[in-house]
C-alpha cells in the first residue's frame, strides 16, 4: 500500500492543508514548478490546484468493470507454437501540438497522473525511502484525449479537448494532421492516436480551461518557450510523453524550416 503523501513540499517537512498553504509552497520555490522557462496559462488551474488535496494513494488490482480499460488476454499461434499476451483493450485517441504564436511557445498541458505516481512510490519503497510528495506525480504532455464520443471525429474531439483542458477555440478546419496511426503502446494496448497541430493565439481565447469539472480534472496549461524545447525534452526530472516528444521536435523543426512564426 502506498503511504500518505506530504502535500507540495519535501518529503521531511510538516504536511501542509488547504489551497493557501500550497499556493504558498508553489509559490516559494517557483523554479520547481516552472523550470525551462514555463509560464502557467491557467490563472484558475496553476500548479497549486492540480495538486491541491492529494493524499491517502493505494493501489491494489482492478476490482470491477472500467469505462477505460478491459484487461484481456490474448491467444494465437506463431511457428506452430501456441502463444500467449496479455492486454489492455483501450480507446484510441487524440493529441493536439498548440503553437501561440505572439509568444513563440507552444502550449503543453500538465496534470497529476496516477500511474506516474504509482511508478514513482514503487521505486521509492523499494529503496527504502519515503514515499514521494503528489508533485512526483505530475506528467508533461500534449493537450489530447480519447475517443470515446460516437459519431464524433478525430477533428471535433480534438478541438472540444483543446477547448476543455487549455480554453482556446479552434475550428476543426484550422488543424493540420502531423501524425496518423501513432501506436504509443504497441505491448500493451495497440490502441492509436491522432496527432494536429494548430495555432492559437489570445483572441481565441474562450474560457479557462484547466479540464472539466464533471470528470474531476485538474490540467494547467504551460507555454514553452521554443528555444527551450530541446532541454526540457532531455531534462530527466520531468515525466513527460512520448507523444509531447515527438510533437516538440516536430513543431521546432517546422518552426527552423520557416514553416511559421
Amino acid at each position: 500500500m502506498l503511504r500518505r503523501a506530504a502535500a507540495l513540499g519535501a518529503p521531511r517537512a510538516a504536511p501542509q492543508r488547504g489551497m493557501a498553504a500550497a499556493a504558498a509552497a508553489a509559490a516559494a520555490q517557483p523554479d520547481n514548478y516552472y523550470p525551462h522557462g514555463l509560464v502557467s496559462l491557467s490563472p484558475e488551474c496553476p500548479v497549486f490546484h492540480v495538486l491541491d488535496g492529494l493524499g491517502g494513494f493505494s493501489e491494489q488490482a482492478l476490482d470491477g468493470p472500467s469505462p477505460f480499460v478491459r484487461p484481456t488476454t490474448l491467444r494465437f499461434t506463431h511457428g506452430g507454437s501456441a502463444r500467449r499476451w496479455d492486454a489492455v483493450a483501450a480507446h484510441d485517441s487524440v493529441a493536439v501540438l498548440l503553437l501561440h504564436a505572439p509568444r513563440r511557445a507552444f502550449v503543453i498541458v500538465r496534470q497529476f497522473r496516477p500511474a506516474v505516481y504509482a511508478v514513482r512510490a514503487r521505486a521509492a519503497r523499494a529503496a527504502g525511502a519515503p514515499d514521494p510528495p503528489p508533485a512526483a506525480g505530475l506528467c508533461y504532455e500534449l493537450c489530447a484525449g480519447i475517443m470515446d464520443k460516437a459519431g464524433k471525429s478525430a477533428e471535433q474531439t480534438c478541438c472540444e479537448e483543446v477547448l476543455e483542458e487549455v480554453g482556446y477555440s479552434v475550428p476543426p478546419a484550422a488543424l493540420r494532421r502531423v501524425a496518423g496511426g501513432v501506436v504509443s503502446s504497441a505491448g500493451i494496448t495497440g490502441a492509436t492516436q491522432d496527432v494536429f497541430y494548430a495555432e492559437v493565439d489570445e483572441s481565441m481565447r474562450a474560457c479557462a480551461g484547466g479540464g472539466t469539472a464533471c470528470r474531476s480534472e485538474r490540467v494547467e496549461a504551460l507555454a514553452l518557450p521554443v528555444d527551450a524545447a530541446a532541454a526540457f525534452i532531455e531534462d530527466a526530472a520531468l515525466a513527460k510523453t512520448p507523444g509531447l516528444c515527438f510533437g516538440l521536435l516536430w513543431g521546432a523543426a517546422r518552426l527552423a524550416g520557416g514553416g511559421g512564426t
